[in-house]
């Protein structure tokens, strides 16, 4: 909370009704077992963030509307306070968590590109999760190792479809772990899957097991 409310002077804390905005998703934020939810440096801080740049503004012109000479001091506070934040928490060079240079170079997502072309628009798909968000125009898409194994999913049943009609696994090359790459040689052995095609470190199988009737 304070590495939000310090970068804009802790002025957001005189607005305590538009900080609300930003409560639900603070608490979810902190309160989940995922420890890079709880970071200021991940997009999770996003709507906080924003509840806290409304909530600044309404807190400086409550200063301002009672004690022009005070509102002005705290002005500069505002302005020291945002370049010591930036130097502790931020990212830019001169800060002391930089972002390394390599981060500026692009990435090559022709592999993506190409898994893309082979899916059809509603066929159904269980892919690495940076491809997830490129093919949700779907009614039915998991992240692999789902369905198979239940990962960051719900535990109701009736959320998944039947295995075979799964058409499309799409893997990042090297990125799965233990479990999940041996689901992946499984499936590859027993022939459930095939027909692969890499690109840009990134490989795409199609469903070649028995044809699958009826609906979920």
């Amino acid at each position: 909370l304070g590495q939000i409310a310090a970068p804009l002077g802790f002025l957001p804390l005189l607005a305590p009704i538009t900080l609300l905005i930003g409560l639900p998703q603070y608490f979810i934020n902190i309160l989940t077992i995922n420890d890079f939810t709880w970071s200021i440096m991940f997009h999770y801080q996003a709507i906080p963030s924003v509840a806290a740049i409304a909530a600044s503004i309404e807190g400086y012109a409550f200063v301002r509307k009672r004690a022009i000479t005070f509102a002005r001091i705290w002005l500069c506070v505002l302005v020291v306070s945002t370049g010591v934040s930036a130097r502790s928490w931020g990212m830019l060079p001169f800060s002391d968590n930089p972002i390394p240079s390599s981060m500026f170079t692009e990435r090559d997502v022709s592999g993506w590109h190409a898994a893309l072309k082979r899916i059809g628009p509603t066929d159904i798909v269980s892919a690495h999760y940076s491809f997830v968000p490129h093919a949700t125009h779907r009614e039915v898409i998991y992240t692999f190792p789902n369905p198979w194994i239940k990962t960051n999913f719900l535990n109701s049943n009736d959320k998944y479809v039947r295995r075979c009609l799964i058409t499309w696994i799409v893997i990042e090359d090297g990125s799965l772990g233990t479990d999940a790459q041996n689901l992946l040689n499984t499936l590859l052995t027993n022939g459930t899957f095939g027909e692969a095609q890499s690109s840009g470190g990134v490989t795409s199988y199609k469903y070649t097991g028995p044809a699958c009737n009826g609906g979920r």
